[in-house]
């Protein structure tokens, strides 16, 4: 357990530094390029040195491997070590585009040297080719200092450190995504599929082998994340083909660099360009898809370019107003007719728009939706939308599949709802984006399997709010919609409220308060008769209530300046600015010099400027207690003469914090002295007078409490009401 938690400890610390390093790079180009020139800058130097630190490492073990067969010629060896084909799995760099050489460029002439490097890249080979973007360093126009402060940062980005715990460039690529919302602005705005998303999709359709097809594959980062997945499950990367397609030319940059790092066979086409404009892949299909489009792209079609006709043959077109079927059906064209699976994410509306009803019933009626899986909202760092995952399979007869025997699932789709999947921001914390745990995606593949095993009956397989196997004539009487909550059992906690002890200790707390508001209202009733003033039109007249003069409050209070010091006092407490007791915000361990707050005391914060626009003060009604020796402490030398909860409600007024800041002295420490304290005039009526003005105010208190106690009756008793007159 002790080291697992050291393991968390140091990867979040890897994460941290990170975004640590790609901050201060981000820093460096202030005012120096646009944003999409600082993302390419960074994102083109760390591909350097990532695949310069790899292909080093591979040089030293070829080396070693050289000595021990008893090559000892440098000659020998380093034509051994220059060959390109003797380098498996691996990217064979440039000379010029090795990081080791580019680090020790002078500054004078790193511009060129980089820019030499990505020439280099381009001409050593398909395998690099098309990865960077040609004289990126000279167009930026960075000054030369500022470039060498960028490398020597991005050169402590280690590969043994951040690469192989997950995608590197994908991670880069996120923060940028994160931090600066990158094509944000725009209605196709990017969206990096965090490694948890990806591991669910993988989950679910297992792509251990065969063809894998992406049709907006963005930066490539769902594919790395699903080589880790495979990887982790003991699969063969080497026999999984990785197939995409990616429209924009930064982003296909990006993905060509991602997998040509990690050693990982691709074809993305001849260059960036829609998948709806033009299919790279056109006649090809494949074992399994997995994907992310754009949410709800609305400007998808473009007249007379657009394939239209060729995806989606015999299902209807899709709106020109939003892409979100036109991807259903471009993805569902490119699966093998007999086995192909596929994973994608979509927006929630799909599940039931309007004007694709009929594509949808038609793909109902073809039996190729398998199961609609909604997920949790904040999953995303660019976006807070609860999305669907969509799995489409031409093959939902049954039979072997990945060592598991499957039942003729004709017909039926299986609904689930993840939106509770959710997390508890901690206290104090900034609210983070969800995440779904290890044993959330096993569990919920572990409902989908056995929902799909031999032995299984669809027509029962279900628990209320979480997951339901629904047949055919259900979803045509729903009018062919996907929504899950449609299907899924809602259960009405409700009805397991007893409501026979519900509404008999109602009415017995219901008692007890009207007695209780009773009380109240004729301590109102004396406290204003008191004070000359009647508490209904049926009570006395207005009387005059003769005003009183204003007194040094210094004469009627003492300074105090008791210390803790023989630590007897283990209760520290500090003042909130509301003006009551409450725990310190920073826990310490009891000091001697602590200041002790006897029960009937006052205690202040005598600096003013760090409180906002009240003054932090408050009476010690409780146990006695201890505060920092920086506070002020006094009482009221004869409560006979100043009743201590009638200064209090003097303190609490606006009128009184706005005098002690005006009255507080000094300049980066404004304080507000003991002395200063005393100088405060009050008004001073009799004590019986202070009384009433008090009972008015704890009437109301208690007017407060009384009705927040009956506003959670309320919440308990009114579904006991609709519960009994429903039995």
């Amino acid at each position: 357990m002790i080291m697992a938690k050291k393991a968390t400890k140091k990867k979040e610390e890897n994460i941290l530094n990170l975004e640590s390093i790609l901050f201060n790079c981000r820093d460096y180009l202030r005012g120096s390029a646009s944003l999409n020139e600082k993302r390419d800058v960074i994102l083109t130097l760390v591909f350097l040195r990532f695949i310069g630190e790899k292909f080093d490492d591979a040089q030293a073990e070829m080396r070693q491997l050289c000595i021990k067969r008893g090559i000892t010629d440098e000659e020998k060896i380093a034509r051994f070590l220059d060959s390109p084909s003797r380098y498996k799995n691996i990217v064979y760099v440039p000379e010029a585009a090795r990081w080791s050489m580019l680090i020790n460029v002078p500054t004078s002439d790193l511009v060129a040297a980089l820019d030499d490097a990505l020439q280099a890249i381009e001409d050593g080979g398909d395998t690099l080719k098309g990865c960077v973007k040609l004289g990126l360093f000279t167009a930026v126009k960075i000054q030369p200092n500022e470039l060498k402060k960028v490398v020597d940062e991005v050169n402590k980005i280690s590969h043994k450190v951040f690469g192989e715990e997950k995608d590197l460039i994908g991670r880069v690529y996120e923060y940028f995504l994160k931090s600066f919302a990158v094509n944000a602005t725009k209605e196709d705005g990017e969206f990096y599929t965090p490694h948890d998303i990806v591991e669910l999709i993988a989950a679910f359709i297992e792509p251990f082998d065969g063809t894998l097809y992406d049709p907006c594959c963005g930066s490539g980062g769902m594919f790395i994340q699903c080589a880790k997945y495979v990887e982790a499950k003991q699969g063969d990367i080497t026999a999984v083909n990785v197939f995409g397609q990616e429209k924009d030319d930064a982003t296909f940059r990006l993905a060509k660099m991602n997998l040509a790092m990690r050693g990982i066979s691709h074809h993305l086409g001849d260059g960036p360009i829609s998948t709806f404009d033009k299919d790279w892949h056109a006649g090809l299909a494949f074992d399994y898809i997995m994907a992310n489009p754009p949410f709800n792209l609305k400007h998808w079609f473009t007249k007379g370019v657009t394939q239209q006709g060729v995806n989606w043959a015999d299902y209807g077109n899709p709106p020109e107003s939003n892409a979100n079927y036109a991807w259903i059906l471009h993805i569902l064209s490119k699966l093998k007719a007999d086995k192909g699976i596929a994973g994608f994410l979509l927006a929630n509306g799909a599940l039931g728009d309007d004007d694709t009803t009929g594509i949808r019933q038609k793909l109902i009626e073809n039996d190729k939706v398998e199961a609609i899986i909604i997920l949790p909202h904040e999953l995303f760092y660019t976006t807070d939308l609860s999305v669907t995952l969509w799995i489409l399979n031409h093959n939902k007869k049954g039979g072997l599949h990945h060592g598991r025997n499957q039942r003729n699932r004709s017909g039926e789709i299986l609904f689930m709802d993840l939106r509770s999947w959710t997390e508890t921001p901690v206290k104090g914390e900034q609210k983070k984006k969800v995440e779904l745990k290890a044993d959330q995606v096993k569990r919920a593949t572990d409902i989908f399997f056995r929902w799909q095993a031999v032995g299984t009956d669809g027509t029962t397989f279900a628990e209320p709010e979480f997951y339901r196997s629904v047949g055919f004539e259900e979803l045509k009487k729903n009018n062919f919609s996907l929504v899950p909550s449609r299907y899924i059992e809602f259960v009405d906690r409700d009805n397991n409220i007893d409501f026979d002890t519900v509404l008999t200790q109602s009415s017995h707390q219901i008692g007890s308060i009207v007695s209780k508001l009773e009380a109240n209202n004729q301590l109102f009733r004396d406290a204003f008769a008191l004070l000359g003033y009647p508490f209904s039109s049926s009570d006395v007249e207005l009387v005059q209530m003769d005003s009183y003069p204003k007194v040094r409050l210094g004469d009627y209070i003492c300074e105090d300046d008791e210390r803790n010091s023989d630590l007897k006092i283990k209760l520290s407490q500090g003042i909130s600015n509301l003006k009551f007791f409450q725990d310190p915000k920073q826990v310490a361990a009891n000091s001697k010099s602590d200041k002790v707050v006897r029960r009937g005391h006052f205690a202040y914060n005598r600096a003013t400027t760090r409180n906002g626009e009240k003054i932090s003060i408050a009476y010690r009604d409780g146990e006695d207690c201890t505060v920092s020796s920086a506070y002020g402490v006094f009482h009221i030398i004869d409560t006979t003469k100043l009743n201590p909860y009638f200064l209090m409600m003097f303190f609490k007024r606006a009128e009184f914090d706005r005098y002690a800041r005006w009255r507080s002295e000094g300049s980066a420490h404004e304080f507000f002295s003991f002395e200063m304290m005393s100088e405060v005039r009050i008004p001073l009526p009799p004590i019986h007078i202070q009384e009433a003005i008090v009972n008015v105010y704890k009437g109301l208190e208690e007017a407060r409490i009384r009705s927040i106690e009956l506003q959670k009756m309320v919440e308990t008793i009114c579904p006991a009401l609709i519960q009994r007159v429903s039995h």
